[in-house]
């Protein structure tokens, strides 16, 4: 909460927003838990709440990409979900992507910055493109979730 906290207060945050949600952050939010198990990958996506709390641990294949700007489809920007095999693998092969740092024993938690936080801000803040590759262990590719709103 104290990641979220700390976005609405940047300089870029209208005062109108930012009052609205760190009045409502503690009564009205999205929890949502993602689980990848062995094998399975997520393509690159920014996730779409304020911010981010991924374990490590529990995604050994998680890679981030801080390039100012990658190519999306051209008839839907921001989606890098391409179909065609050959376009999918130079999303792959763009330049950027890298494991984050090792976690420590204390806390494996990374936070990141997510869509809401563009939207926000007037794209001042701008999310963490990620993905988790499917390769880091063997099984089906694919991702679920669970999700819960207080």
């Amino acid at each position: 909460m104290e990641f979220a906290h700390r976005t609405l207060l940047h300089a870029s945050i209208p005062e109108v927003a930012r009052n609205e949600f760190l009045n409502d952050i503690g009564r009205r939010s999205v929890f949502r838990i993602w689980r990848y198990s062995p094998g399975t990958g997520c393509r690159p996506h920014y996730d779409p709440g304020l911010c981010t709390a991924l374990l490590q641990a529990s995604a050994p294949g998680l890679e981030l990409n801080l390039q100012e700007e990658l190519p999306s489809k051209p008839e839907r920007p921001g989606d890098y979900r391409y179909d065609e095999t050959e376009v999918e693998d130079r999303i792959n092969a763009l330049p950027g992507w890298e494991a984050p740092s090792p976690p420590s024993e204390e806390d494996d938690t990374l936070v990141l910055r997510s869509n809401m936080a563009r939207v926000l801000s007037n794209y001042a803040l701008p999310p963490v493109l990620h993905r988790v590759r499917s390769d880091w262990a063997r099984g089906v590719r694919g991702c679920g979730t669970v999700l819960w709103s207080s």
